[in-house]
């Protein structure tokens, strides 16, 4: 038996207090992660029925973050212990100026503003007070760096982060082990260790094709299954049983999907649960350091009070990459979602990738590298046979079944394109 358990195991729905906010967060996070998973299909729904009003084991000083005992009735898992380490990869990641080595997200940031200024005004708010302008303008700050820390995170970002939470947690996993069979008496078949990932990301403005050829707007929240990131799972081998995925958009900590990963076997167990792996064919693939089409973010917002609201103004601005860049990215990105189309895979694009794709549709046969007159190097579609008005009629077609989606994502992308920098403005 596990030492204090009875104590504070902690009963379906409820929710225990710890000394600090972010003990509780990661405790909600695991509590919304069997919760969700429960739900589920397959081998998600089947671990987590089985966590499911386990006791939970927490000891502040002492890692990993959970120790659970598993339902005796759970026998299709085959151990009885299982130690639990959180941890979040943020997308919206940033490296230390002081240390390089270091990454650190900002969603969190964000969200721990939005939670000061409730603070801050709540009992003048509660007691009738007029601070609406005061409100206003601290929001108006916090959104503004929300949209930009949205703008300038990238893919290359996302991956960056995932791997260095995974690879810093990876180095303790000896220990976390070893401390779970100490703490419960257990014998080593008995244990079993698991990651608990809270992924943040926002994917929003990509398009996901899917290996059978059908297309979708990614979901806010939604992470697809890049190689990249089943690269860093098979990385975990022996030293991590399974990995939980609690997926969430940048700011918004309701994740809508769960997924429980069997680490023995990354792709057998991703390919029982119906979930393809996805290449990333976006843009930002043909640029080196995470620059984008678009980048260098950055947003200023303003906030002013009429007639009993608050007008919340947002001036972004931006510098764009040229004409000439931009065509060799999306031939780029191009090459890499027809090299997955060919192979029956799926893949991830964003829409200047999508309109190159729409355009050629079945001409092309291939791809050629060549030297551009500035030395630098150009890839381009070699073609079978291809009519230029066949192609603006389907680049016509494409971005009528797709306008609502252009409408949100085209923005600097789908615009002129030149080096000089751009304002845009929105009122919320």
């Amino acid at each position: 038996m596990i030492d204090k358990t009875e104590a504070i195991g902690i009963p379906k729905g409820s929710v225990a207090m710890s000394n600090s906010k972010q003990k509780d967060e990661e405790l909600a996070c695991l509590q919304h992660a069997i919760k969700i998973g429960r739900k589920g299909h397959g081998a998600t729904k089947r671990f987590m029925k089985a966590l499911d009003d386990s006791p939970i084991e927490r000891d502040e000083d002492e890692r990993p973050d959970f120790i659970l005992k598993v339902k005796e009735d759970s026998k299709n898992l085959g151990f009885k212990y299982l130690g639990i380490e959180h941890f979040v990869i943020d997308q919206a990641s940033e490296r230390m100026r002081k240390n390089q080595g270091k990454i650190t997200g900002r969603s969190i940031r964000r969200t721990n503003e939005i939670c000061t200024i409730f603070d801050k005004y709540k009992d003048e708010i509660l007691g009738d007070g007029d601070c609406v302008q005061e409100v206003g303008k601290d929001l108006a700050g916090v959104i503004a760096r929300a949209l930009e820390d949205k703008q300038n995170s990238s893919y290359s970002s996302f991956i960056r982060s995932f791997r260095y939470a995974v690879s810093r947690h990876l180095n303790k996993a000896e220990v976390y082990r070893a401390h779970v069979a100490d703490q419960c008496k257990a014998a080593e078949e008995d244990v079993r260790l698991a990651f608990l990932m809270d992924v943040r990301t926002d994917f929003g403005n990509f398009y996901l094709n899917k290996p059978s050829g059908k297309k979708r707007r990614c979901l806010q929240g939604e992470m697809p299954m890049f190689e990249d990131v089943v690269d860093v799972l098979e990385g975990l081998g022996d030293r991590v049983d399974y990995a939980i995925l609690v997926m969430n958009p940048l700011l918004v900590t309701n994740s809508p999907d769960v997924l429980v990963i069997d680490c023995s076997d990354v792709r057998r167990s991703l390919k029982r649960q119906m979930r393809p792996c996805y290449a990333f064919a976006g843009t930002e693939v043909a640029f080196e350091d995470g620059n984008r089409i678009a980048m260098d973010y950055s947003v200023q917002g303003t906030a002013h009070r009429t007639k009993g609201a608050i007008d919340i103004t947002v001036d972004c601005s931006y510098r764009r990459a040229s004409g000439e860049m931009i065509l060799n990215a999306a031939n780029v990105g191009s090459c890499i979602a027809w090299q997955a189309r060919m192979s029956g895979k799926g893949y991830v694009s964003d829409f200047p990738v999508e309109l190159t794709l729409a355009r050629y549709g079945d001409s092309i046969a291939g791809w050629e590298v060549s030297d551009s007159d500035g030395g630098g190097r150009t890839i381009n579609p070699v073609l079978r046979s291809y009519s230029a008005e066949e192609g603006d009629a389907r680049v016509k077609r494409f971005v009528r079944r797709w306008e609502p989606a252009l409408e949100e994502s085209a923005g600097p992308q789908a615009g002129e394109s030149d080096t000089n920098g751009h304002t845009e403005r929105a009122n919320i």
